[in-house]
């Protein structure tokens, strides 16, 4: 079950990447957006202050995690429990 859950998780953010596409203030519209969907299981990216995305990206509703080796190509490496393991 852990397994299909980062599958879900990995397929989710290479389909949010490819549509991510675009100016920063695109990102960031397309992330409120997600997050006011209020749909159950949504995969929303976390990024820095920056802009950059986050190291560790998890699934809030599962707690399913993923480290990000280079989150801006879409490259994630392995699962994790927390940034520590990133």
């Amino acid at each position: 079950m852990k397994y299909f859950a980062v599958l879900i998780l990995v397929s989710a953010i290479f389909f949010t990447q490819a549509n991510a596409q675009g100016s920063t203030s695109g990102s960031e519209e397309k992330h409120k957006e997600a997050l006011d969907t209020g749909m159950v299981g949504i995969y929303v990216s976390t990024c820095e202050s920056n802009g950059s995305y986050t190291k560790l990206q998890c699934v809030r509703s599962t707690g399913a995690c993923l480290c990000a080796d280079d989150p801006t190509s879409g490259s994630f490496i392995r699962p994790a429990e927390s940034a520590d393991d990133c």
